[in-house]
C-alpha cells in the first residue's frame, strides 16, 4: 500500500468517477485503474463496483475509505513536519535601556549572551527613566540599563552598577592651538536645551539653572540627547549631559558640583529571575562599556 494508492483511491470515492479523479490528479484514467486495481490485490477485496456507467463504493470500500483518509493524512503530516520542521523553542528576553544612551556595547553584549544561552530571543528598546524599575518590577521587561533611582525603596528588584558617569558639559571644537575653555567660559556661550526630564531629573535641573541666566536667542531646544551631540558639534553651543552619553570624541569638561553630579549607571532586574545569565550579560556589558 502506498500513498499513490491511497490518493487515487479517494478522489474516485469522491467523485465517483475514473475520468475526474484523474483530471484531479493529472494522470491518465489507465493509471487510475491500475493504482485502484493494485490496491484491491494487496487488500484482498473489492472497494468499488465498476459498471460502463457508473461507479459505486462497496461496503468494504466505505469503511476503508475513512481508514485510508486517516493513513494519508498522517503521511502528508510527517512529510510536511520533515520539510518544515517545527521552530525551536526560544525564551522572550526583553532588554530596556535609557533614552540617550547608545545601545551599541548593549547590543554587542547580547550577542555574547545569545551564543552561550542558545535559546535567548532578545528585544531591545528604549524607555524613560519612569519606567525603568515600574517595567522591569511588573516582567514587562527583563532587564532595564540606566541610572540608579535613589528614590526606589520597595526592595523587590536587584541593582548592579554597570559604572560612574560625571554630568559634564559637552562644547564644539576648539582651534588647535587654543586652550581648552574654562567652566565660567563654557557657561557663556548658548545652550543647548533637551528634554532630559525623561532620562534624568537631575540633569533637567542643572539645565533649567543655566537656561534661567540665559537670554531666549541664546537657547536652543531639541528633543533628545542624539540631536544635543549634533548641534554641539554644528556650533550652536553647549550642552549638559551624563558623560557616558556623549559620543566618541566630544570635547568634555566636568561640571561643578563634586559628588552631587556623579551618577551611577547600571542594570535593574528581578530578584527571583535567573542570577547566572543575568551576572552574565553584567560582565558583558562591562567588556563591551570599556
Amino acid at each position: 500500500m502506498n500513498i499513490s494508492q491511497l490518493e487515487c483511491f479517494l478522489s474516485v470515492a469522491n467523485h465517483l468517477s475514473f475520468a475526474r479523479a484523474a483530471e484531479e490528479l493529472s494522470i491518465s484514467q489507465p493509471a487510475v485503474t491500475h493504482q485502484i486495481q493494485s490496491l484491491e490485490d494487496e487488500l484482498g477485496g473489492k472497494l468499488l463496483l465498476r459498471t460502463t456507467k457508473t461507479v459505486a463504493l462497496t461496503e468494504e470500500g466505505k469503511v476503508f475509505a475513512e481508514d485510508a483518509k486517516r493513513i494519508l493524512a498522517i503521511a502528508r503530516n510527517a512529510e510536511e513536519r520533515f520539510r518544515n520542521p517545527k521552530p525551536k523553542e526560544f525564551k522572550p528576553f526583553n532588554i530596556g535601556y535609557i533614552h540617550g544612551l547608545n545601545p551599541d556595547f548593549i547590543l554587542s553584549a547580547v550577542k555574547e549572551l545569545c551564543a552561550e544561552y542558545p535559546d535567548l530571543h532578545p528585544a531591545v528598546f528604549a524607555i524613560s527613566e519612569a519606567e525603568l524599575t515600574m517595567r522591569t518590577a511588573d516582567g514587562s521587561i527583563d532587564v532595564a540599563i540606566g541610572f540608579k533611582d535613589t528614590a526606589y525603596r520597595k526592595g523587590d528588584l536587584k541593582y548592579k552598577e554597570l559604572c560612574k558617569t560625571d554630568l559634564s558639559y559637552v562644547y564644539a571644537n576648539s582651534p588647535s592651538d587654543s586652550p581648552s575653555p574654562t567652566p565660567e567660559e563654557i557657561a557663556k556661550m548658548p545652550l543647548i536645551f533637551w528634554e532630559a526630564e525623561s532620562v534624568l531629573s537631575e540633569i533637567d535641573k542643572v539645565q533649567k539653572s543655566f537656561a534661567a541666566k540665559k537670554e531666549p536667542e541664546e537657547l536652543f531646544f531639541c528633543n533628545s540627547v542624539e540631536t544635543a551631540s549634533a548641534m554641539v558639534k554644528a556650533g550652536f553651543g553647549f550642552s549638559i549631559m551624563p558623560e557616558v552619553f556623549a559620543e566618541s570624541g566630544a570635547n568634555l569638561l566636568k561640571c561643578d558640583g563634586e559628588d552631587e553630579n556623579i551618577f551611577s549607571l547600571g542594570v535593574y532586574y528581578r530578584s527571583s529571575d535567573n542570577d547566572k545569565i543575568l551576572g552574565d550579560l553584567v560582565k558583558a556589558l562591562k567588556k563591551f562599556m570599556q
